[in-house]
C-alpha cells in the first residue's frame, strides 16, 4: 500500500464549500491538512444550492429573531470582506468568484408588510433590510400591481461554481480526488489512519492527527467507518426543486412571502450557454413538492409563479425538475439546526461536520479548528489525481425540461 505524504495535522474528507473553507482555514493557521473527494469538487449540496448568503431576515419573518437568524447575522459582512479580496483572519480571499447579485429582494403578497417590518426590525438582525418606495420599483418589479410590498435586502448571491473555483486554487495541491475511502481506524499516539483506494484502483494511506467529516450526505457511511452510527448524528430533509428557463425571463433574486414564516417561492439567476436567464427556485414550492413526480411538480410551478410573480413571466418558458437532500446534524424533533454541528467520534480523533447553511461555512471552520490538537504543519503535497468543479444544476446531464 501506498503512503502519501507523512503524518498530517486533518485529513478533510469531502469537496464542498464546508470541507474547502476548512481546508483553507487550518493551512492558514499553519497546519498540514490535506483534503479527499471521491466526486468532482462541489458536487452534491454546494453546486445545488442557490448560493444566498443568508443574513437571518429570512429566519425571523415570525416577527422575532430565532436563535437561527442570531447564529447567521454575521455571515453576509464577512463574505463579503472575502469577496472583496479583504479577507479577516485566517479567512480565504474570494475574490476570484463571481457574485451573481449583491442584494436580493423580499416580496408580499397583500397583507403581509407588518410581519416583514417587525422581522427587520429586530436588534438581531444585522443586515439592511428597505421597502422600496413606488419610485424605486424598477426593473422586474418596476410591473408589479398595485398591494405588491417590496424589500431589499442586503445578502449578496453567487455562483457555487466559481466559489468553489476560488477556495480550491490556491490550495489545490493538498486535494485529491480517490475512488473510495475503505477505512478509518486508530493508530497509536492518538493519530487515524485513512485509507482509499485511487482512482486507478491502487490503494493507498494517509496518517493523520484528526480527521474531519464534511461530506453532507456522504458523511452517513463514513460516520460508520468511523465507528458511529449515521442514524445517531445526521439527518436528510428532501427538496424538489424547479429550474425554469426562457428568452424573456428577467435576472430575479429572492424570496416572494406567503402566510407561512418559510418563503412560499425563493428564486436565484443565471445565464445557460444559450444566454437564457435561468429561474432556480426553491423554498416552500421545493419542500412541498417532495411527494410529486416530475410532472406534478412542473405543473405546481407554474400556478405558483402565476401567483407570485405574473407580472414577470412572460415568453415561452421550459420546466425542469431535480431533487435534493439537505444533509445536517440530528435534531430530535428532524427541525433544522440553528448553526453548524461539530460532533466529535472516536475519542475526539474524527469530527463529523455540518455546516447547516452554506452562508456558515466559515463558523463551521471556527469550530472545527477550535475542536483539533495543536498541529505541526510541513507536509509536503501529495500525488493524487486532482479533481474537477462539479457542473451547476441547469447545466448538469440528464435534466428533462417540458414547455
Amino acid at each position: 500500500m501506498n503512503a502519501t505524504p507523512g503524518m498530517l495535522d486533518a485529513v478533510i474528507l469531502g469537496g464542498g464549500v464546508a470541507g474547502l473553507w476548512t481546508l483553507r482555514r487550518l493551512l492558514a493557521e499553519g497546519r498540514s491538512a490535506a483534503l479527499l473527494t471521491t466526486t468532482d469538487l462541489g458536487a452534491g449540496q454546494t453546486v445545488a444550492s442557490q448560493g444566498i448568503i443568508h443574513g437571518g431576515i429570512k429566519y425571523a419573518l415570525g416577527g422575532a429573531a430565532t436563535a437561527a437568524s442570531r447564529a447567521i447575522a454575521a455571515m453576509p459582512d464577512r463574505w463579503r470582506a472575502c469577496l472583496a479580496g479583504r479577507p479577516g483572519p485566517m479567512d480565504p480571499d474570494l475574490s476570484a468568484a463571481s457574485v451573481l447579485a449583491g442584494e436580493q429582494h423580499l416580496w408580499t403578497t397583500p397583507g403581509l408588510v407588518s410581519r416583514v417590518a417587525a422581522a427587520a426590525a429586530s436588534k438581531a438582525i444585522r443586515t439592511p433590510v428597505e421597502r422600496l418606495g413606488a419610485e424605486e420599483m424598477r426593473g422586474v418589479f418596476g410591473r408589479a400591481p398595485a398591494g405588491v410590498a417590496v424589500y431589499r435586502v442586503a445578502e449578496p448571491v453567487l455562483d457555487a461554481a466559481s466559489l468553489v473555483r476560488a477556495l480550491a486554487g490556491p490550495a489545490m495541491d493538498r486535494i485529491g480526488k480517490v475512488r473510495s475511502v475503505e477505512a478509518i481506524e486508530p493508530m497509536g499516539a492518538g493519530a487515524v489512519r485513512v485509507d482509499v483506494r485511487r482512482g486507478d484502483g491502487a490503494r493507498a494511506e494517509l496518517q493523520s492527527r484528526a480527521v474531519v467529516l464534511c461530506a453532507g450526505g456522504g458523511n452517513g457511511p463514513l460516520v460508520e467507518l468511523a465507528g458511529g452510527r449515521a442514524s445517531d448524528l445526521m439527518q436528510q430533509r428532501p427538496l424538489h426543486m424547479v429550474l425554469a428557463r426562457g428568452a424573456e425571463l428577467p435576472p430575479l433574486f429572492g424570496h416572494c412571502l406567503g402566510a407561512s414564516t418559510t418563503p412560499r417561492l425563493t428564486v436565484t439567476s443565471w445565464a445557460d450557454a444559450a444566454g437564457r436567464v435561468v429561474w432556480y427556485l426553491g423554498g416552500g414550492l421545493a419542500e412541498r413538492g417532495v411527494g410529486l413526480e416530475a410532472a406534478g411538480q412542473r405543473a405546481a410551478a407554474r400556478a405558483e409563479l402565476n401567483a407570485s410573480v405574473p407580472w414577470a413571466v412572460r415568453g415561452a418558458v421550459e420546466l425542469a425538475t431535480l431533487r435534493i437532500d439537505r444533509a445536517e446534524g440530528l435534531r430530535a424533533d428532524g427541525s433544522r439546526p440553528d448553526e453548524p454541528v461539530v460532533t466529535p467520534l472516536m475519542g475526539g480523533r474524527v469530527l463529523a461536520a455540518w455546516p447547516t447553511k452554506l452562508a456558515q461555512a466559515p463558523l463551521l471552520a471556527e469550530r472545527v479548528s477550535a475542536a483539533l490538537p495543536a498541529g505541526s504543519g510541513g507536509a509536503e503535497a501529495f500525488d493524487l489525481e486532482r479533481p474537477g468543479v462539479a457542473p451547476l444544476p441547469f447545466d448538469a446531464p440528464g435534466l428533462e425540461w417540458a414547455a
